[in-house]
């Protein structure tokens, strides 16, 4: 192996290059860090209300 070989490969240039064309997998992560249990907890029940709805076509 030469010296210097393989470096472009791992530099943090072409990672972030790589990263930023592929899909964001952190979008939305910031709207969700502010979230409290009470809004997770009411989250969760509408989402059980409109499953409901759907299973008896309410």
């Amino acid at each position: 192996m030469l010296s210097g070989e393989g470096v472009a490969a791992s530099s943090t240039r072409f990672k972030s290059k790589r990263r930023s064309e592929g899909p964001d997998i952190f979008k939305g992560v910031e709207e969700r860090r502010g979230r409290t249990n009470q809004d997770l907890r009411s989250a969760r029940r509408e989402l059980l209300l409109v499953e409901i709805q759907v299973c008896f076509g309410t």
